[in-house]
Order: C-alpha cells, then sequence, then structure tokens
C-alpha cells in the first residue's frame, strides 16, 4: 500500500497462514502520498529510486515472514501483490504522468512476471502476480478484495468498502458490479 506494506505467508497446499507481518512503504521517503510520488517519479532516476524502495519493502516483508515460518526464501513459489494503481505502476517501474489524467487508459491486465527480474525475493524462481486496476482509482487493491470477498459469486447484493490511500466502494452480486 501507499503507506504500509504488508505480507502473509500461506501454505499453498493446506491454505494454512504460516505468518504474516507489514513493514512501513520506504516509499515515504520521497513523499507522503500519492501526488507527490507521481511527481518525484517524473524523471527515470525518481522512478528507479520508487521502484526500488518499493522492492526492498516488499523483500523486507518477504524476509520477516518467512523467518517467522522457518521456511526458506527458495521455497516461495508465487507472489500475489496487490496495490493501487500508481503503486503498481512504480512498482513495475512505469511512467504515472499519466495518472494524472482526469480519465487515462488503464490496462485491465494482470502482470505476471519472474521474481527475479524485479529483484523481490532473493533467491527464489518464483512468480509473481501483480493483480489488475480497474482505472486510477479502483485498484488491484480493489480488485483483491472483490476476489477475496467472494463477490462475483454471491447472489445477495454485497458492498465492499475499502479505506485505503483512494476510498474505493464497489456494490453488486454475481450479476453486476459497480465501483466509485
Amino acid at each position: 500500500g501507499t503507506t504500509t506494506v504488508v505480507g502473509v505467508l500461506v501454505d499453498l497446499l493446506t491454505g494454512t497462514v504460516l505468518a504474516e507481518d507489514s513493514v512501513m512503504n520506504l516509499q515515504i521517503t520521497y513523499g507522503e502520498e500519492l501526488l507527490t510520488r507521481i511527481a518525484y517519479a517524473k524523471t527515470p532516476a525518481g522512478i528507479r529510486d520508487l521502484q526500488s524502495a518499493a522492492v526492498e519493502s516488499i523483500n523486507k516483508v518477504i524476509s520477516r515472514i518467512t523467518a517467522t515460518a522457518q521456511v526458506p526464501v527458495s521455497s516461495v513459489a508465487d507472489i500475489c501483490i496487490a496495490g493501487n494503481t500508481v503503486m503498481s505502476h512504480l512498482l513495475l517501474g512505469q511512467d504515472t504522468r499519466r495518472l494524472e489524467q482526469p480519465d487515462p487508459n488503464i490496462s485491465r491486465d494482470p502482470v505476471i512476471i519472474r521474481a527475479r527480474s524485479l529483484h523481490i525475493g532473493p533467491g527464489t524462481d518464483a512468480y509473481v502476480y501483480i493483480l489488475p486496476a480497474v482505472s486510477r482509482f479502483i485498484g488491484g487493491d480493489a480488485v483483491g478484495d472483490v476476489i477475496v470477498s467472494g463477490m462475483p459469486a454471491l447472489q445477495d447484493l454485497s458492498l465492499m468498502i475499502d479505506l485505503g490511500t483512494n476510498g474505493e466502494i464497489v456494490l453488486g452480486n454475481a450479476d453486476w458490479l459497480a465501483s466509485v
């Protein structure tokens, strides 16, 4: 997230949560809020700084949860990342200037990439799955919330509110979903 990076280590065979931990997002050094980070990222060096800080934050969490669970980092098979649209762009080293526009075209495709290509999880051959955004304000974090809540499978009307940086709201059920 913008302020905090949270990680949960799950045994994929049993579904058991082995450990969870969090650290302050080290990007805070470059700005407390998204607009300041977007401004800082207007140069290639700024994008690199913010990407490195995100990766370092993620690696700290991975190191802490694997140590707590006494699991070697090399045993991490998959990493799923759900962040707001700006955070996902910065992690991938992508230009964020268009996110300042009123209605930018945002890819709704998930990103699947090897962890080593992002320098995530030293020694791991894991894949990183970055959940897609829906718009500049409805990011992969909200998409993850909807998936985990089971809203797309429910017949009853449901409301999901994510009170993070953006404050996403999703209303709907198996037939339709609307977000603001």
